[in-house]
């Protein structure tokens, strides 16, 4: 049961994410939730909703956001909103993601809201990156919205 509540917490944080970043107003979440209503996956769900499933990250993302130890679950097909699963809790997870991205050259800046992690960084193709939290039976869901040139 909690799984499935963090699952349907992960899963509209993603959609809520794609709308605020412009791709739609209600639709991804609108979508997400039709496709939960009426029996189908997690996987379907987000699918029907516009966002692929273990797909192989764009060079770019690789070498400017992501570390080899972090479970990319979905991505839009821009890569501009990506899931990435973390076994440890959320204190852990976020110092573990802040120290990764600092390696890679982005630089926190307070967010102003408590579970909201952002970085900027100056160089390549990236420039802002915001993170959400959610905490589950298995560790923490981090959904990324990054802006990507």
């Amino acid at each position: 049961m909690a799984a499935t509540i963090a699952a349907i917490v992960g899963m509209c944080a993603i959609a809520e994410a794609a709308e605020d970043a412009g791709h739609g107003s209600g639709a991804h979440t609108e979508a997400v939730w039709d496709g939960l209503r009426q029996g189908g996956t997690e996987e379907e769900a987000l699918a029907a909703a516009g966002f692929a499933i273990s797909r192989e990250a764009p060079a770019w993302m690789s070498a400017e956001v992501l570390d080899e130890s972090w479970t990319v679950r979905y991505a839009d097909e821009q890569w501009s909103i990506v899931r990435v699963d973390i076994p440890l809790g959320t204190e852990e997870c976020a110092a573990r993601i802040a120290n990764a991205l600092q390696s890679k050259g982005w630089t926190s800046v307070e967010s102003g809201y408590e579970g909201v992690d952002t970085f900027v960084k100056a160089e390549g193709s990236c420039s802002w990156l915001m993170v959400e939290w959610a905490q589950h039976a298995d560790g923490v869901s981090a959904v990324m919205h990054i802006r990507h040139a």
